[in-house]
């Protein structure tokens, strides 16, 4: 069984993971443009083909690591999705820097997704998870 810290751990993370995909397609139409000036991408055929593998790596990659948290225990994924928060907390400023090709909403789903990455984050720190992942026996109700 898992402890209530992986537990929301694994809510706020699926959280995240809506929230970016709300983004992906708000954004479609402009990523789709972006794709297609930045340089010499052939046609349409090609374009389609960058932006479906990006979008198998940039969900497939983190809910492999997920997985790996959730139903594995594996540290060393635990340690990779936090570099990917602490590295979404470095480029937070981002959107900012960026204003004029973005929408104010799409700007603040991204703020709230890497805010919420953090939290997720968080909760695979505090002690009840640190026994888990250590696979020390610990009584559910001890953290209830």
């Amino acid at each position: 069984m898992q402890p209530p810290s992986i537990i929301w751990f694994s809510r706020l993370f699926m959280l995240s993971m809506a929230l970016s995909i709300v983004d992906v397609v708000m954004n479609w139409t402009e990523m789709m443009a972006s794709f297609g000036q930045d340089g010499q991408i052939g046609g349409s055929d090609f374009t389609m083909i960058v932006a479906i593998i990006s979008l198998v790596f940039g969900f497939g990659v983190p809910l492999l690591l997920w997985f790996l948290v959730v139903w594995r225990a594996s540290r060393a994924a635990k340690w990779i999705l936090t570099v990917f928060a602490a590295l979404g907390l470095l480029f937070l400023a981002t959107p900012f820097l960026v204003v004029d090709g973005f929408v104010m909403a799409e700007m603040w789903i991204s703020i709230v997704t890497n805010l919420i990455n953090v939290a997720a984050c968080v909760m695979l720190f505090r002690q009840d998870a640190v026994a888990w992942f250590r696979n020390d026996m610990i009584d559910p109700d001890t953290f209830s």
